[in-house]
Formats: structure tokens, sequence, C-alpha cells
């Protein structure tokens, strides 16, 4: 009897210590993994971004030597596109040169020039604020291609586009993520519908568009003036072919336009051209 309590507190033990070399087995893998995600999220100082401009001018290295004299100087060339930082010392001719990039987008967070196309110093910043989703997504693309084109050098750390302490993403960050979802979704409903209705084909002579639907495997299709609302409210309208004569305030004929014509001409500004 004895010898079987020994037994079972041996097993006891042994088990116990099985479980604890497991926690720490765990602990550190899991503290390992933090590592590594923190490790993932480089932090980038404004004025550290800053200093990554280069001005310097081909002209001003007028002999071989010079230049690659001139070029081991030369410092890395980062920009910023909502926060994401990248060195685009690969473009250095484009974002370090001369011209309206050079004056923009080098060494900062132009974010809303790659929206607006405004290169003045007052446009040449990273406010988004008021831009429409559609803007929004043209800065996304500019940030795609970053992302594809060059190495990303972390985020910016102001408290913008993602906390100065910890990387995460901010309120605003979080907002234009959601807005861009919306956008998406809308024209994925969009290119849905220009599907089933396709585009009329139309040509403009001056005050008047003669606009046109071509019949399909479905039969004749009619010229209508839609109207659709996207996500924040706006307004538009394309001429488009619908297989049927119905007509509503989404979808009206042309004036001057009978109901059952796949061919008519309406006044320019009637929701075409």
């Amino acid at each position: 009897m004895a010898r079987d309590d020994a037994r079972a507190r041996l097993a006891r033990v042994a088990l116990a210590v099985v479980v604890a070399v497991v926690a720490v087995v765990a602990r550190r893998r899991d503290a390992n993994a933090n590592a590594r995600a923190n490790a993932r999220v480089a932090m980038v100082a404004p004025d550290a971004l800053a200093r990554r401009v280069d001005r310097a001018r081909r002209s001003d290295a007028s002999t071989w030597t010079r230049a690659r004299a001139a070029l081991r100087r030369r410092p890395r060339v980062w920009l910023a596109v909502l926060g994401e930082c990248f060195d685009v010392s690969a473009g250095r001719r484009f974002y370090a040169g001369d011209g309206d990039y050079a004056s923009c987008f080098a060494g900062r967070d132009a974010s809303r020039a790659f929206a607006t196309g405004d290169f003045s110093e007052s446009g040449c910043v990273s406010d988004v604020s008021g831009l429409t989703n559609g803007e929004l997504a043209a800065i996304r693309g500019w940030r795609d291609f970053m992302r594809d084109k060059y190495r990303a050098a972390g985020v910016l750390a102001n408290g913008e586009f993602y906390d100065a302490e910890t990387g995460a993403a901010t309120a605003l960050t979080l907002e234009i993520r959601a807005r861009l979802e919306r956008y998406d979704a809308g024209a994925a409903a969009r290119e849905q519908r220009a599907r089933m209705f396709p585009d009329c084909d139309s040509t403009s002579d001056g005050d008047f568009v003669d606009v046109r639907c071509r019949e399909d495997d479905s039969g004749p299709r009619y010229p209508r003036n839609e109207t659709t609302t996207d996500a924040e409210g706006r307004a538009s309208s394309r001429c488009a072919c619908y297989g049927d004569l119905g007509v509503s305030d989404a979808r009206r004929a042309y004036p001057g336009c009978d109901l059952t014509s796949t061919r008519c001409r309406a006044p320019l500004g009637a929701g075409v051209g």
C-alpha cells in the first residue's frame, strides 16, 4: 500500500512538472508571437520622415567622380500616404528631382494632393476631411501602388492615421476603411447594373446628343435617362439601355423620344454627354 501511495505521489509530481513546463513554453511562445507582431509595426517619427528629402540636382555633378560622390551622400527619399511610410529612393527622379512631385510629396504625408492634384503648399497636406469616397479611393490606389513598388518603412507616428505609441489604426483610419468598404460595395453594384443595363452609344453634334441602344440576345433595348444615388447621397445620371418599355422617376424617357424607339435625339445635358 505504501509503495502504491509513493507511486501516486510521484505521478502527481511528474504531472505537475509537465504542466508547469507546458505553461512556460506556452508563455514564451505567446511572448515571441507578440514580439514578432510588434516588430511588424515599425514607427517613423515625423521629423525622421521630414529628413528623408533629397533636393540634389544632377547638374550639380559635372563629372562622373563628383556624380558618384553625390550619389553616396544622398539620403534615402521617403514619403507617406494615409500614414504609411515608403522608401521611394528607387523613384528618386520623380520624388526628389524637379517638378510637382518633388515639391509636394517627399519627406511628408501629402495624401490630400494624391486625390486633388493641388500641389500648392496648402494642398500638400495629410488632411483628408471633406473628400468624397471616390477621392479616398484614388488615394488608396496610390497607397497600393506604393505598397507594390517600394519598400514599406513603417507607419507615421504622429497620431493622425496610426497611434503614436502602439502603431494601431486610429479612429480616422477605421472610418476611412469603412467608407472605402461602402464605396467598393457601391462600385460592385454599379458594375453589376451596368452589365444588366448597358450604357447607350451616343454621339454629340453640339446642342443635341444622338443616343441609341443595340439589340442583344434578349431582344431590342430602349434608351432611358437612369438616375441613381450613391452612399453619400449624391445623384448621378447616365443613358442606360433597358429591355422593357417601363419608365419611372429613376428611369425617364428622353424629351421628344418615343418610348418604343431604340434610337433618338436628345438635348445635350438631358442625362447624357
